[in-house]
């Protein structure tokens, strides 16, 4: 599993490879056999969302008013998601009010750490202020449907003010067979630190 966090960090081996992980599955796992070994049809249709919701990622908890020095959680969480394989987004926060200190993966891709995957964040040139997180499963198997968590992160309020915790050129969800899944939300959360 590749796995690459904390401030100040050169990242971009590990987002390579979850790159390169994906690349691997795409073109047979690297073993040299084709796709067509149980893998579904790439022209077929992903599964239906689960219920009646909106497929929907937000912050949770929506708001919170916390003191100098506190450390904050963050859950990156879904609803009502199709089948999904792989995701790739970025969050922005405003780096004179948080500091990033860490990430943890959820049990959304992984199911509960039945299926491996691999789980990158990373600051965006090593400053504060803007995350890029991937997450993707490993096996050539169907996608997960429904609600989870993808990834818990951990902030430190440095100074006072608010802000938000935004997604910002999300890239969204992707099936095995790298088509889009829809995402009708991507919902924020403020954080105010007095």
């Amino acid at each position: 599993m590749c796995r690459a966090t904390g401030k100040g960090r050169t990242i971009w081996i590990s987002i390579l490879c979850a790159f390169a992980a994906v690349g691997m599955l795409n073109c047979g796992g690297g073993g040299g056999s084709d796709r067509s070994g149980g893998v579904p049809d790439p022209t077929s249709t992903p599964s239906p969302p689960p219920g009646n919701g909106r497929p929907t990622v937000l912050v949770k908890p929506e708001t919170e008013t916390v003191s100098p020095g506190a450390l904050i959680e963050r859950k990156i969480e879904v609803r009502d998601m199709g089948e999904s394989y792989y995701t790739a987004f970025d969050v922005d926060y405003d780096p004179q009010v948080l500091e990033y200190i860490s990430a943890t993966e959820g049990n959304f891709l992984s199911q509960n750490g039945a299926h491996a995957t691999t789980f990158q964040v990373a600051l965006v040139d090593g400053t504060e202020g803007h995350l890029k997180i991937g997450v993707t499963r490993l096996a050539q198997s169907s996608g997960v449907v429904g609600d989870g968590t993808l990834a818990t992160l951990t902030f430190k309020a440095i100074g006072t003010g608010s802000t938000t915790i935004a997604f910002k050129d999300p890239k969204g969800f992707r099936t095995l067979q790298d088509q889009g899944v829809r995402v009708d939300a991507w919902e924020t959360a403020t954080v105010n630190v007095q």
